[in-house]
């Protein structure tokens, strides 16, 4: 069998080590891993792997352009690889876009996001959405602005031109490549990946263990993005029974702007039952944390917090999710047992918890689709198209 020699571009981010882990495990796979850099002041945040290959995008230009530069190409995030360098990748080498969701329900200014979601903030959240968070960022923060805009060019031809050369495309929910396949720059190939979770926590083996929710309390959103929609959730929550019951509210990155507002409101509806998290928790406090809520609120319109959303299933938590969003649609599709905050937001679905059945069976298709083990089918599979 060919050993395959696959070239990733990664973006310095807490799961990406996990995903570097997995791949190293698999045979006839010799893997590249590459952080382009640009700014002697930029450091690693969240990698620690010692494998990780630092480039300058100068350097990198001129070797992408080689047939012996690899045999497969992933980039994890179409940011991972300056997008004037995209197109010149050789013809020969097979290019992976494993989309992250920021790459194309956002986009960089000047460029509008690839899939607009209609309504994607609540009535209360549209009052605020326009809230700017330039009074808290330094001088220092905007030269470095101006300096990444210089050295990583982008514009709309960029954007089209560097698409138009992925030969395979996987979004982190699948239905997310039809929402791209409108474009006529789209001509990518679908495939399927998830990144792994550290310490495999969905490993098939783990399925019966008791880890399971310990309180009452309620989880709301993942981060102190106006897509949360808390304040929404708020009005909603303001109405219901939330006696021994305190509201957990990750606010840890986002908009300092918003998260002031959040924070600010929170207080003022719910007093001390309010418990904003502000800072980075490690990653087992942050479990602990969600093993404390009993029931998940993820008022998202568009693809986001999976990973939250995910682990909140495996513990039992009774999970609510906007149902016009692309991550309800496709995890009631798999069977999972998941609630609409449209149609089920109530004190009696609150007061209520998932049986143990439900809890494994939720397990059991999680395990298949998000283990390592679930995720190395993914792989193989990947590798057999292309």
């Amino acid at each position: 069998i060919k050993m395959r020699k696959i070239v990733h571009f990664i973006i310095d981010c807490l799961f990406v080590d996990a995903t570097i882990d997995l791949f190293n495990s698999l045979e006839n796979c010799e893997n590249v891993y590459i952080l382009i850099r640009n700014l002697p002041f930029q450091k690693k945040l969240y990698l620690k792997s010692q494998s990780i290959i630092e480039c300058s995008r100068c350097t990198i230009k001129k070797y992408v352009q080689k047939a012996s530069f690899a045999d497969i190409i992933i980039l994890h995030s179409l940011y991972s690889l300056p997008m004037d360098i995209i197109p010149l990748v050789n013809r020969s080498i097979k290019l992976c876009w494993f989309s992250w969701g920021y790459d194309i329900y956002e986009n960089q200014p000047p460029l509008l996001p690839l899939v607009k979601i209609n309504n994607i903030y609540g009535d209360r959240t549209l009052e605020i959405s326009q809230l700017k968070n330039d009074s808290v960022i330094t001088t220092k923060q905007k030269i470095r602005k101006k300096i990444s805009e210089y050295l990583w060019p982008i514009s709309k031809e960029m954007l089209e031109s560097s698409i138009n050369r992925i030969d395979f495309f996987s979004g982190v929910i699948p239905d997310e490549y039809d929402l791209l396949s409108t474009y006529s720059f789209f001509n990518a190939r679908k495939i399927l990946f998830s990144y792994p979770s550290s310490n495999d926590i969905f490993s098939y083996e783990k399925i019966d263990s008791d880890v399971l929710v310990t309180g009452i309390n309620i989880l709301i959103g993942n981060s102190a993005t106006e897509t949360n929609n808390h304040l929404d959730v708020f009005d909603l929550l303001v109405m219901m029974n939330l006696e021994g019951r305190q509201l957990v509210v990750p606010l840890s990155y986002g908009n300092q702007c918003y998260k002031d507002k959040v924070i600010e409101v929170g207080k003022t509806l719910f007093d001390d039952k309010f418990v904003p998290i502000t800072d980075f928790l490690p990653l087992d406090d942050y479990k602990s944390l969600l093993n404390s809520c009993s029931v998940a609120i993820f008022a998202h319109e568009r693809q986001q917090a999976v990973g939250n959303i995910l682990i909140s299933l495996w513990n039992g938590s009774k999970v609510y999710l906007s149902k016009n969003s692309v991550v309800y649609k496709y995890f009631a599709s798999l069977g999972l047992y998941i609630y609409s905050i449209q149609d089920d937001f109530c004190d009696m679905s609150f007061s209520s918890l998932l049986s143990s059945n439900q809890i494994i069976e939720n397990r059991k298709i999680i395990s298949k689709h998000y283990s390592n083990e679930g995720i190395v089918n993914k792989i193989e599979k990947i590798l057999e198209k292309i």
